[in-house]
């Protein structure tokens, strides 16, 4: 779980904003809210992302399946974000940690439609969000998972700092892991 913070600036059981901008002001972040369910609920069924998400069942059955998720993200800690550009959503980028694992290492997971793909949008939201980690939240490092086949999404990581640590294996899936750590003095 992430940090508590009551800061009604901040998202609901964390320290982290409730949105932010980036160095590249057209594009920021909001929590994700009630409303977005629809908008959630499409982007996860968009072809072109459901075939990299990383979950089984990889996509929400309806609006409702995602309505549920969100009210369960803003009790369990964790932190998903609407990206936008120029005020139009065109992602997701979702940050939790495992209180019980203790390791200090907070887990990154993102989505973009196709048409923003290539714009620098998650290298630009990844950057802010290395920042308020390390900076705001004193965590150790990020770690992300990503599809085999997608190479683009591992550029991005390995853009960040991220370098792959092998794959990650459980009883269904083997994903390759990357990882990065933060300095701490």
């Amino acid at each position: 779980m992430l940090e508590k913070n009551e800061n009604p600036e901040t998202t609901p059981g964390t320290s982290l904003p409730y949105s932010f901008e980036t160095e590249n002001s057209h594009i920021t972040a909001r929590r994700c809210e009630d409303g977005d369910s629809k908008w959630i609920f499409d982007l996860q069924n968009d072809v072109e992302v459901a075939k990299y998400l990383p979950w089984d069942p990889p996509v929400p059955q309806s609006p409702d399946d995602v309505l549920l998720r969100i009210e369960k993200w803003k009790t369990d800690g964790s932190a998903r974000y609407i990206v936008e550009s120029d005020g139009i959503p065109c992602g997701s980028f979702d940050i939790w940690s495992d209180p019980d694992e203790g390791t200090g290492l907070y887990t990154v997971c993102y989505a973009l439609l196709p048409e923003y793909r290539g714009q620098g949008i998650i290298g630009a939201v990844f950057s802010k969000v290395d920042e308020l980690l390390e900076d705001d939240l004193n965590a150790k490092g990020i770690v992300a998972y990503v599809d085999e086949v997608n190479l683009k999404s591992k550029q991005i990581l390995e853009g960040q700092g991220l370098r792959s640590t092998g794959k990650y294996k459980d009883v269904e899936h083997s994903q390759p892991q990357y990882k990065k750590l933060f300095e701490k003095l």
